[in-house]
């Protein structure tokens, strides 16, 4: 019962951090934002025009295709990619101190946990990229996912099935779609679990290959 008891409380305790740090930066990058893209973007808002009309990717140049398909999925169904992208941003932004809290919370306890992601979150760097529509808060979503997911189901559990790792590739290639970089981050966490001995030297280049 007592057990019990204390779980209950660690729970709501741990919620109540969430929720917190969730409405701060939901309520932070409302404020802050503006109607305006990165050039990146705008780039690839030109394309979709080319694509929904001839399927034609080329106006997307040497940009990931990820945002131009979501905009021609929209711009499709009648919807501005711009303004979906707009109020869609402060709701990811709060999504990313979830997944980020929940990733340094399997190490440390929730104070900390949600001290230190409430820091990361708050950098120059992302508070910037808040202010207009970019590709860094809906990438570093992506990418958090992808960790949170590898340490979740595969790090602490053990558990290297077909389907823990299919969904790896899966969020490789969605984090790789919204932003190239990604591939870096994606190369470590395939080197991190080879160095662990989760894969053997066959299984790590055939992973690694079908994430990138």
């Amino acid at each position: 019962m007592r057990k019990k008891i204390l779980a209950e409380f660690k729970s709501i305790k741990k919620n109540k951090y969430i929720i917190i740090g969730s409405l701060f930066f939901l309520l932070l990058s409302f404020f802050i934002s503006k109607k305006t893209t990165s050039n990146d973007l705008y780039m690839q808002f030109l394309a979709i025009e080319k694509i929904t009309s001839n399927f034609d990717f080329t106006g997307v140049g040497g940009h990931p295709i990820g945002f131009a398909l979501i905009g021609s999925f929209l711009k499709v169904l009648n919807l501005d990619p711009l303004i979906i992208f707009y109020y869609a941003q402060p709701f990811i932004s709060s999504f990313c101190f979830i997944l980020l809290f929940k990733i340094i919370n399997t190490i440390c306890p929730c104070s900390l946990s949600f001290f230190i992601s409430l820091i990361a979150m708050s950098s120059l760097i992302i508070i910037k990229a808040m202010n207009q529509f970019g590709a860094e808060i809906f990438s570093l979503a992506s990418i958090l996912i992808l960790i949170l997911y590898t340490i979740k189901n595969i790090i602490l559990t053990n558990r290297y099935n077909n389907i823990n790792l299919l969904w790896l590739i899966i969020f490789s290639w969605i984090a790789i779609f919204l932003r190239n970089a990604s591939m870096f981050i994606i190369t470590g966490i395939a080197l991190f679990l080879f160095i662990c001995g989760k894969f053997n030297k066959k299984k790590y280049v055939a992973i690694s290959t079908l994430m990138l």
